[in-house]
């Protein structure tokens, strides 16, 4: 029983720790969101939207690497929690499953094009009327 709870609290500590990381990517996302949508000097042409971009996908990339590490402990630590509380009646982890790192790959790169795909469109679309406007003189 102490062996389960060691491991238990070794994966409570290691969930913390993705937590976190993942509370990192969220907070820069929308702190990019927000410049980008509230201020009209990171779209007056396409240089700023672009090197915006090229700067997240530059952390996206760092932070991923230390999500999947991360997330790939906490996969073995449930896997192993499951495995251990198997042989004890008075615990039952059989519940306990942490996301593989494919899975979170998925979501997390998935939610990266789209905000990439947002940031895009809202640029392209607060330039088009200056393009317009330039056309027409």
């Amino acid at each position: 029983m102490e062996e389960i709870k060691a491991l238990f609290d070794i994966y409570n500590l290691q969930y913390e720790q993705v937590d976190k990381i993942w509370n990192y990517f969220g907070v820069v996302s929308m702190g990019i969101a927000g410049f980008v949508i509230g201020s009209e000097k990171a779209t007056k042409s396409f240089k700023e939207p672009l090197f915006i971009l090229i700067g997240y996908l530059v952390f996206t990339a760092g932070n991923f690497s230390a999500l999947a590490d991360g997330q790939a402990v906490l996969h073995d630590l449930s896997k192993n929690l499951v495995e251990l509380s198997a042989n004890h009646d008075m615990v039952n982890l059989s519940q306990l499953k942490a996301y593989s790192v494919a899975e979170v790959a998925g979501f997390y790169w998935s939610t990266v094009v789209a905000f990439c795909a947002i940031i895009v469109v809202l640029s392209w679309l607060r330039l088009r009327p200056q393009a317009n406007n330039t056309a027409a003189k």
